[in-house]
């Protein structure tokens, strides 16, 4: 958040560090939001001013390595992104951070981000979508859960929570994010509780009619979340397999997908599909429930 959006939401600069504290935290348990919840509240009680919330900053900032690292598990930070947080509270630069300040501002909970592995397992799963869709290009699929946090379902580890650049760590340069225009505010909580849902399910690619309790893979679990919060006319097909080629057909004909990419050469494809599509065909994909 900018310190114009700080300013116009009438929050003071410690308010507004509070918010972005929960950019680095991943999923906490029950009693961990109770903590967090608790001392949130304290702090905000101890800050009536900007010149007593300048006071506050200025505390923590002071504060040893060793309480500022009891205040980030506090928060559900694991330990390894402790030098992170602490550099974070005292306004140090790190690399970590400038590298998501790349993205600040861009995503949105509830984002589709597709990419493709630079693997070449990566490859020949996009090659075996061609069926689904010949323009196929996206190996994975990954959903955003709450500012650069992502929700994502991958082999051997389940269905978490990673940090944006963690994702986006080993992909080729073509990733792109998609918005579908029918979230609205309404669905910003619904869509944060069904993430949060599924964390910890294991990972398995099973064809189902229904959205799976029992496991996931990584474009069936952006499917359910979406049925869950009752998001409807979004074109994501509802058949017993959903594959990332699915979604890079909405991203590519869907009219109520906005399409976002890193480079020009991806803004270009974009517009070549649009031109040779079938206007009829991205209609029919708009009437898909």
């Amino acid at each position: 958040m900018s310190e114009a959006e700080s300013a116009g939401l009438g929050l003071t600069p410690a308010a507004s560090a509070c918010g972005k504290v929960r950019q680095l935290r991943f999923c906490m348990n029950p009693l961990q939001q109770i903590a967090r919840k608790a001392a949130t509240a304290g702090i905000l009680q101890a800050i009536g001013s900007p010149e007593r919330s300048e006071q506050l900053l200025a505390q923590l900032r002071e504060l040893p390595d060793s309480a500022l690292d009891s205040m980030a598990a506090l928060y559900g930070i694991p330990e390894e992104q402790h030098p992170i947080f602490r550099a974070h509270m005292r306004g140090q630069q790190n690399p970590f951070l400038d590298e998501l300040g790349g993205v600040d501002g861009k995503l949105h909970i509830g984002d589709v981000i597709l990419m493709t592995g630079s693997s070449a397992r990566s490859k020949a799963l996009v090659a075996a979508q061609k069926p689904f869709y010949l323009r196929a290009r996206s190996s994975h699929v990954a959903i955003v859960h709450a500012d650069f946090v992502c929700l994502d379902a991958i082999p051997g580890v389940g269905v978490s929570n990673r940090l944006i650049q963690e994702v986006l760590s080993d992909v080729d340069d073509d990733w792109r994010v998609i918005r579908f225009k029918g979230v609205s505010a309404d669905h910003i909580d619904l869509l944060m509780r069904a993430c949060a849902f599924y964390l910890a399910q294991p990972y398995k690619l099973r064809p189902r009619w229904r959205s799976g309790k029992e496991s996931a893979y990584c474009s069936e679990l952006a499917r359910k979340i979406f049925l869950d919060c009752g998001i409807t006319r979004s074109g994501i097909p509802v058949g017993p397999i959903v594959a990332p080629a699915h979604f890079d057909e909405l991203a590519d004909m869907h009219p109520k997908f906005d399409s976002s990419a890193p480079n020009s050469a991806t803004t270009a494809d974009r517009r070549h599909v649009e031109s040779t599509t079938c206007s009829a065909h991205r209609a029919a994909l708009a009437e898909r429930v």
